[in-house]
């Protein structure tokens, strides 16, 4: 908790006469001389108010960081809970290709407690998702999605959601007359959501939809997917940096995926502004009373992968762990797979930029609070993030431009169930 330095400030205007009256004190204790005993017991009364409401306004400081403690204490101690929860738990639904990475079992331990999460994690109503404490942020997020799946998808593409399973942008895929969507989460509840989601609106929708429970950051059967447009990966791709190969394999996935000349689409934590934020903090941890991000050490070696931090946000996030997404690790592993960066943006700055020409989106999507702004808050929540997208280059690989025609059509959109899951590939 950061106190107003000024505001304990006094009136200083008297200072010389109270030096000048002070001189007369007798050095054995505060005893006065018996002319001036009356003057100098009002002034030694003055110091008393003085000091009891320094007293007090202490005491209320250290009544709030007390229960900032406590508070601090119960999410911590539901952390603890959910890592307990998933030790217990040791069992994968998923089948796993030992053979691709060398820190597999690291790896599934950490996907467990991720998946477990998500799991876990309640649909909110949207009566009550609307009192939240975040809701401009939220809208804001969504709103930055919106803005990347207009610019970079056309009516008829084939688009790969990864890691969106609740189908959290299917208004966004209905509203950009995709063809058809492929949704791929690690988390089986997530995608459970997602059919019910996808049902309520089956009268809206005019694609088909495929949904696979996987873990990403395994190698696809690329026989399973048409080649598709679009690749989205919305705050999820930062949990692969946990090694090299997890990173790896879930670029070598999205490329596989894309044709040449489709766009990968992503939003990830602000790696720059993070670590300057942790530098700039008297602890390893920094944040407002929307969100805190925590590191084990105040001077991590911040190495390119693996370096964790737990992230809490209200109403959304309790204290999970991510790792660092380094912009130019990222751009020089994604080049190995024909991947070519065409825009990097922090949302402060997207918003600043998109917000003139998408204006009444903005509205729309109720971005603003009553005030027409921002809490400020949200807005340095809001500064942790990024957006980015890259574009897939030609290969001249000629039997790859005959699979991309030689595709099956989609199928006409109907009533899914939770057995159209595909949870083994």
């Amino acid at each position: 908790m950061t106190s107003n330095q000024n505001e304990y400030n006094y009136n200083n205007n008297n200072s010389d006469d109270e030096s000048n009256d002070l001189s007369k004190i007798n050095n054995n204790g505060f005893r006065f001389d018996n002319s001036n005993q009356q003057q100098y017991l009002q002034q030694f009364s003055n110091f008393e108010k003085h000091d009891n409401f320094f007293n007090n306004q202490q005491q209320q400081q250290q009544q709030q960081q007390q229960q900032y403690r406590q508070q601090n204490q119960q999410q911590q101690q539901q952390y603890r809970q959910r890592q307990n929860y998933t030790q217990q738990n040791n069992y994968n639904p998923y089948r796993f290709n030992n053979n691709n990475n060398k820190n597999d079992s690291y790896i599934r331990k950490q996907n467990e407690i991720v998946k477990s999460h998500y799991d876990h994690k309640q649909n909110i109503p949207i009566h009550i998702r609307s009192k939240s404490k975040i809701i401009s942020l939220k809208n804001l997020n969504n709103w930055v999605k919106s803005i990347l799946i207009q610019e970079y998808s056309k009516p008829n593409t084939i688009v790969f959601d990864i890691c969106g399973g609740k189908l959290g942008d299917l208004q966004k895929w209905i509203k950009a007359q995709i063809k058809s969507l492929v949704v791929a989460d690690i988390s089986l509840e997530s995608l459970k959501h997602g059919v019910e989601r996808y049902n309520q609106a089956l009268n809206h929708i005019h694609f088909d939809i495929k949904m696979i429970a996987v873990d990403y950051y395994d190698s696809f059967d690329n026989n399973s997917f048409l080649k598709v447009d679009l690749v989205s990966c919305q705050f999820a791709l930062h949990y692969s940096f946990r090694t090299r190969e997890s990173a790896m394999q879930l670029l070598k996935n999205v490329s596989s995926v894309l044709k040449d000349g489709g766009y990968f689409i992503g939003t990830i934590p602000n790696a720059c502004l993070i670590v300057k934020k942790l530098r700039e903090a008297k602890s390893n941890r920094f944040g407002n009373e929307v969100y805190s991000i925590e590191f084990k050490d105040k001077e991590p070696t911040f190495s390119a992968f693996g370096c964790a931090y737990k992230f809490y946000l209200e109403d959304a996030i309790d204290f999970l762990e991510e790792y660092l997404v380094h912009m130019d690790v990222l751009v020089e592993m994604a080049k190995e797979f024909q991947l070519e960066l065409v825009l990097e943006s922090n949302f402060h700055d997207f918003i600043y930029e998109k917000s003139k020409s998408h204006y009444d989106l903005l509205r729309k999507m109720n971005c603003f609070n009553q005030n027409h702004t921002v809490s400020q808050a949200e807005w340095e929540a809001l500064g942790i993030y990024k957006a980015f997208v890259f574009k897939k280059a030609s290969t001249h690989n000629h039997s790859n431009d005959q699979d991309q025609q030689n595709q099956p059509e989609p199928n006409k959109p109907q009533k899914i169930s939770e057995e159209d899951i595909i949870v083994h590939l």
